[in-house]
């Protein structure tokens, strides 16, 4: 976990609005586009969704951007469908980015949803230790959740 003071990049406020709520959300999330996937498979055939193309260790983001051909009564279920898929990917992005032990601790926070107190007896750090820990963790992946929404918009108007 980093402790050094070094000058580091600022992620927007939006994209630390968006990771916060995407981690709280993350494990819901993650079980509804499971859930989506294994409901409507037709949809996903049909509209041209590839769920791998969602995937952390795929390194060709561009297959992340799709824009389904879904019957109207179906697109604002799939609409949400994407927009949580992405949510995941980014926090898994973002984890990928993290060295080992903010990983773990990620994964404590945001997807064990450890409370404070397991916390604190598990790595055997303070209230005040985690909460640092944890903003940095949020600032890390918020600048992934940056640097992919430029991309985005860099694919779609450039």
């Amino acid at each position: 976990m980093r402790s050094s003071k070094k000058k580091r990049r600022t992620p927007s406020d939006e994209a630390i609005l968006y990771v916060t709520r995407a981690a709280k959300q993350y494990v819901k999330m993650k079980e509804q586009c499971a859930h989506f996937e294994k409901q409507h498979p037709t949809i996903v055939k049909r509209g041209k969704i590839e769920p791998s193309a969602f995937s952390a260790e795929n390194p060709s983001i561009e297959s992340t951007f799709i824009i389904p051909k879904v019957s109207p009564w179906d697109q604002e279920m799939v609409d949400q469908y994407l927009a949580d898929k992405e949510k995941v990917f980014l926090i898994e992005r973002g984890f990928r980015t993290l060295d080992e032990a903010s990983r773990q601790l990620a994964e404590d926070f945001f997807i064990r949803r450890l409370s404070r107190t397991e916390l604190e007896a598990k790595w055997h750090l303070s209230q005040a230790t985690l909460t640092r820990y944890r903003k940095g963790i949020l600032n890390d992946l918020a600048l992934e959740v940056d640097d992919y929404m430029k991309w985005k918009a860099e694919y779609l108007f450039l």
